[in-house]
């Protein structure tokens, strides 16, 4: 199988870590092959993960992974991750694939089994100090990530992240991470209000963010939801 063949399939089967997920979804909005790919296999695996029963693991399965990845470093962890998900493919799944195809290949299925997949929304909000936020907002996940990696510490400070609704006051969508990349579940209220051509803000706040509904510290940001 091909490296795109087996990012649809682990896909289809939400084995994917966030970026490799962000990635599947780039290619399905931007990719007819790939989607299609993807609706392919959704279509042949649904029969399959309707008749497996749930199974719980060992209680020694975790302890053995983290002592095998405190025994590696740096690259080799991110290579060791990729092998078990490798192995997991190879070992399980690509059987159990083999045995829906064969089932697929008697009785095909009228319609695809799957749905559509929401394209994901960005937005880019550069601070004037430096340290550009781009935001990734997943509608059908309610999945906000916040891309900081270069966005600086600021002693004493947190950066909060706001979106403004027309003719609404500034709701908080939660703190962001100097330096680092967060992912937040936004709730079903806050979801409502993020969409095309909604201004997002960032404040600069005190630690633990603002004790107001709305922002006290300046405003050092101000972009616009778009599609991607």
């Amino acid at each position: 199988m091909t490296e795109r063949e087996i990012l649809a399939a682990e896909y289809a089967l939400r084995l994917l870590d966030s970026e490799d997920m962000l990635r599947a979804r780039g290619l399905i909005s931007a990719d007819p092959a790939f989607a299609a790919m993807v609706t392919d296999w959704e279509a042949k695996l649904a029969p399959l993960l309707d008749e497996i029963a749930s199974v719980e693991p060992g209680t020694d399965l975790w302890p053995r992974i983290e002592a095998a990845l405190g025994q590696q470093t740096g690259g080799e962890v991110m290579q060791l991750r990729r092998s078990v998900r490798r192995w997991q493919w190879g070992t399980g799944l690509s059987a159990a694939a083999a045995v829906v195809l064969a089932v697929v290949s008697m009785h095909p299925p009228a319609t695809p089994a799957s749905a559509p997949v929401a394209a994901p929304l960005t937005a880019t909000l550069a601070p004037k100090g430096g340290g550009a936020v781009t935001l990734v907002w997943q509608p059908d996940l309610r999945r906000l990530t916040a891309l900081a990696p270069e966005l600086p510490l600021s002693a004493g400070h947190d950066y909060e992240l706001w979106v403004l609704p027309k003719n609404e006051i500034s709701r908080s969508l939660g703190l962001l991470k100097a330096g680092a990349n967060r992912q937040m579940v936004m709730s079903a209220e806050l979801a409502a209000k993020l969409g095309p051509n909604v201004t997002v803000a960032i404040s600069l706040e005190q630690t633990g963010g603002s004790p107001n509904p709305e922002h006290t510290g300046p405003v050092i940001a101000v972009g616009k939801i778009s599609a991607s």
